[in-house]
């Protein structure tokens, strides 16, 4: 339905790991400050609790930081000792103390075997890597090691997706399987690590995923896709530009969101479209549109560019903005006005009216800060 793509920056993402060292008797004199794992040129610092361990010359970090730095399914078999890792097209399997591991079921010599050391499972990163079709550079003069990302993950229950981030082709896998190709997004997604699914029944998921990039983080590139019976049948995707998150809420009344920001389409689990709401058709105005809440009778929508709230009321058919309806102090209200008109160079992420709740009289209550003030009222919009 929606094949509508706005502009997508293509930006990568460095995420840099700080580890320390545990004593081996097998370890080399080598020290090692970062592993930096690279997707391209933003950098994110994370900590490694667990020390690394070199032995023969070879880097081996706990099985579950290696699944999360490559976006592998992990799992670990206690009684054999045996270490499984899955991504796309790939099954990887280690037992500690043996140096022949399995690639998709093909035995594979090891220079250094899997180990258990203090109870945490120690793996050959540069091997999982290159099996993976990543690739590991040491750095000498900076004491890193550098390993390629090509893929997002992202994971409920027993169903895991993979995006790959260079062609936006979409696999998929459940429980213990390597990731197989299901379709392709209609977006690249260059720095995104991982993102929402949801699986509605045996046989359909909902995926939703929010790309944070760019100076300060402020190029947003949103998405949402339908899964049924392993086939893609329905995507769209944003981009917006701004301090603000998205904000859509991705699901109501056991429906599942599907929007550009200018057209939304609820869903079933089975994949059938139950409401189709042009946005900017009903409001008039050529924007892009959050829903927070939907229900039969009304929608809460926000302008992303002026972060202004919207009430939406089907049976009037009307879009009542809710600065000005409520009874807000003339100084705020100038305030939301003006912010309005700029809120993409706006760093505060306080100042904004924000939907509560339904009261037992119907009435929609509201929260908002006050500029002036810092506290927080809440305001009601009789209904």
């Amino acid at each position: 339905m929606l094949k509508k793509q706005g502009i997508v920056c293509f930006l990568s993402m460095l995420f840099l790991v700080g580890i320390g060292f545990a004593k081996e008797v097998e370890a080399k004199d080598i020290t090692v400050k970062d592993v930096v794992v690279e997707s391209g040129i933003d950098k994110e610092l994370s900590e490694l609790n667990e020390p690394v361990i070199v032995s023969n010359g070879r880097v081996l970090l706990p099985i579950r930081k290696v699944g999360e730095a490559l976006n592998l399914k992990v799992y670990w078999d206690q009684p054999s000792k045996t270490a499984y890792l899955y991504g796309v097209n790939k099954e990887i399997k280690m037992t500690a103390g043996s140096k022949t591991a399995f690639v998709n079921n093909n035995p594979t010599s090891l220079e250094v075997a899997a180990k258990v050391i203090n109870g945490k499972t120690y793996i050959p990163l540069k091997f999982v890597a290159t099996a993976t079709g990543e690739s590991v550079v040491w750095n000498s003069s900076l004491k890193t090691l550098t390993v390629s990302r090509t893929y997002a993950m992202g994971s409920d229950k027993t169903i895991t997706y993979w995006i790959n981030l260079k062609t936006g082709e979409l696999s998929k896998a459940e429980s213990r399987e390597a990731g197989a190709k299901i379709g392709k997004l209609d977006t690249k997604l260059s720095v995104l690590n991982d993102f929402y699914v949801s699986q509605l029944s045996d046989s359909s998921s909902y995926i939703a995923y929010n790309q944070i990039s760019g100076p300060s983080g402020t190029v947003k590139v949103s998405g949402q896709a339908m899964v049924v019976n392993d086939k893609l049948i329905d995507q769209a995707n944003f981009s917006v530009m701004g301090y603000y998150p998205v904000s859509n809420n991705k699901k109501a009344q056991d429906n599942v969101l599907i929007t550009d920001g200018k057209h939304a389409e609820l869903l079933n689990k089975e994949g059938k479209v139950q409401t189709s709401i042009d946005l900017t058709e009903i409001m008039g105005i050529d924007q892009v549109y959050m829903i927070e809440e939907y229900n039969k009778d009304f929608m809460i929508l926000r302008e992303y560019n002026s972060q202004h709230l919207i009430v939406y009321d089907f049976k009037e058919e009307k879009g009542t903005y809710v600065h000005q309806a409520i009874n807000l102090p003339a100084y705020e209200k100038d305030y939301l006005i003006t912010a309005g008109l700029d809120r993409n160079n706006e760093m505060e992420y306080d100042h904004i009216i924000l939907f509560d709740k339904v009261d037992s009289n119907g009435d929609l209550l509201f929260k908002y800060k006050s500029k002036q003030t810092d506290k927080t009222n809440t305001y009601k919009l009789a209904r």
